[in-house]
């Protein structure tokens, strides 16, 4: 199920992932290596689909940041030895990347092509949700699951279809997002494992649950935290203000309006009878809101750490 840590990185991701560099050198030096990775790329044999996807992405990329268009046939001709393999979905975490590439070089066609591949490995029947890792339907694992959030998050964004905005929703809230998934198989937690997300909790916080932390063991309309877990998001964003307060951080920085922004969501979403609060802080009641001690503390947190801030 996510971790608290990823949850709480919903807030603190809400701009837009794909954000323009300003330091020339660091152009420079890409453009350089844009130029070296061509020379040397179908050394060998072609890279797998996905590599290539997310080699035609960072292309994509560099093009807007040096104002040209070098790279942007690049997409036209990566994925030509691959399409059998795409088409009838023996990866389907590739076809994702391939999706994510083909929606940054503007062919939402494509892009909706094969996240539509993609979608066909959706299935409840098996660790109660998430998708297939291929086509033998007999494996599920972290990246596939993690692509689909942040595709369906990119895909909304650019089209505000709301079917898009569901299957982000409904995919976040299976939590699938480990490998081994139904039972975690304690294997290396790979840094792609972690980034891949990064993108869909960013989408999700702009666009689903209103910026408010959620346990992964609650939603609206159930709840199933015990009372530790009712007070883990207390923590989370004290916890943020102390560090806020011994690093020196400027009170003014992204992290201090993501703890008023929790704070404000207790006092608007989370408010009971005066002065009390629940565990929900993301939606309005939907039958599982639950006022305890656990809840009431974790609240207390919140409004505390905000306390601390400048207003």
């Amino acid at each position: 199920m996510p971790s608290t840590l990823s949850t709480a990185l919903l807030a603190l991701l809400a701009s837009p992932p794909l954000v323009a560099a300003t330091c020339q050198k660091y152009i420079d030096a890409a453009v350089t290596a844009a130029a070296n990775l061509q020379s040397a790329y179908f050394t060998g044999g072609s890279q797998q689909p996905w590599i290539g996807a997310v080699d035609s992405f960072h292309l994509s990329e560099l093009d807007t940041l040096a104002g040209v268009a070098t790279y942007s046939d690049v997409i036209n001709t990566v994925f030509t030895a691959w399409e059998g393999q795409l088409d009838n979905g023996d990866s389907y975490d590739d076809v994702q990347w391939v999706s994510i590439a083909y929606l940054r070089a503007g062919n939402l066609a494509q892009a909706q092509k094969y996240y539509d591949i993609a979608s066909t490995a959706v299935t409840t029947n098996y660790c109660g949700g998430g998708l297939f890792w291929n086509g033998n339907d007999d494996y599920k694992n972290a990246i596939t699951n993690e692509l689909y959030i942040t595709t369906s998050g990119y895909l909304y964004d650019a089209t505000k279809d709301a079917q898009y905005l569901t299957n982000l929703q409904t995919m976040f809230d299976d939590g699938l997002t480990n490998d081994g998934l139904c039972n975690n198989n304690q294997g290396t937690q790979w840094t792609y494992n972690q980034g891949t997300l990064l993108p869909g909790l960013a989408y999700l916080y702009k666009c689903a649950v209103n910026g408010g932390l959620r346990e992964s063991c609650e939603t609206t309309t159930a709840n199933m935290c015990d009372a530790d877990q009712q007070t883990f998001k207390g923590i989370t964003v004290h916890y943020m203000s102390w560090f806020l307060s011994v690093s020196g951080r400027d009170n003014d920085s992204k992290y201090s309006g993501f703890i008023m922004a929790q704070a404000d969501n207790v006092l608007e979403i989370a408010v009971g009878p005066t002065g009390w609060y629940s565990n929900l802080w993301y939606g309005l009641n939907g039958g599982a809101a639950t006022w305890t001690a656990s809840s009431q503390a974790s609240a207390l947190g919140a409004l505390v750490a905000a306390g601390q801030q400048n207003c």
